[in-house]
């Protein structure tokens, strides 16, 4: 590691194993996609990403009380009905809280990197994500989406997990949002000193589904993009779950759960 105090030949020395990874990961590049169970296209479009807005756009803010006063109902039934709704609204926010935290606490104790995972780990973890699938928002591949969202757990073999060289280093994956249809999946290793990127687009195809097309991908060391290059590989995501979360590990976040037909879980921070 690096320090305030290394001198001229440990900077050399960082900068060279930097050097000689970012060729590593041109080579695996090279060799495969990290992309698991796609077929093949291939696209010119390129992607630039403006600057990202923090604000979470994704909810409508609570609607204010009328401020002219309403005629009382006369119908006890029709009031008790509304009770009824209420209370079994506060119980479902209250029952999808719980049961993403069941979740959350369980990719905690196995990690990120689902598919060096026994086969009956993953099948529980499949099973706490589906039972989150009634609680999600309604038309999830349908909400707009801002600003980076990070990878909590993915059953991917591929290098879309963060995974690479065995799944013996592991990397930050991020998603970051541009707009309605582009974002860019990301991987970084030694903090932000080495980015691998990959460019795409997503276009909806109904209220759960959306098909995903990568465009480009690009390596950058030190901040500077080396390589840029086309990609191949498009699929189709389904959305579990989309919804606002309070949890009491993470705070109040914006969880996702997709199948690529992977598990992913990607959560944002809602400040």
């Amino acid at each position: 590691m690096m320090t305030a105090g290394s001198n001229k030949h440990g900077t050399l020395a960082t900068m060279t194993t930097a050097s000689w990874m970012a060729v590593l990961m041109i080579s695996l590049l090279q060799s495969h996609t990290g992309v698991h169970g796609w077929s093949v296209v291939s696209r010119g479009s390129t992607i630039i990403c403006g600057r990202m807005s923090r604000r979470q756009g994704n909810h409508r803010p609570a609607f204010l009380e009328d401020a002219v006063p309403r005629r009382p109902t006369l119908s006890l039934s029709s009031s008790t009905s509304q009770g009824e709704t209420e209370t079994k609204d506060v119980v479902s926010e209250e029952t999808k809280d719980v049961l993403a935290q069941q979740l959350l606490d369980r990719i905690a104790e196995v990690g990120q990197i689902g598919s060096v995972l026994p086969q009956e780990t993953q099948e529980e973890l499949k099973q706490l994500a589906a039972a989150l699938e009634p609680y999600s928002d309604p038309s999830p591949a349908r909400q707009q989406l801002r600003g980076v969202h990070h990878l909590l757990y993915s059953a991917s073999p591929g290098g879309s997990s963060g995974a690479l060289y065995k799944d013996k280093v592991v990397g930050k994956v991020t998603q970051t949002f541009c707009n309605e249809t582009s974002f860019i999946n990301g991987v970084q290793f030694l903090g932000s000193l080495l980015q691998i990127k990959l460019y795409a687009e997503r276009n909806v195809l109904d209220d759960t589904r959306i098909r995903v097309t990568f465009l480009e991908t690009g390596i950058e060391l030190f901040g500077n993009e080396l390589v840029r290059k086309p990609a191949k590989g498009q699929g189709v995501w389904n959305h579990l779950f989309y919804g606002r979360v309070e949890t009491k590990t993470r705070g109040t976040i914006l969880l996702r759960i997709l199948e690529t037909p992977s598990l992913f879980v990607i959560e944002q921070k809602i400040e």
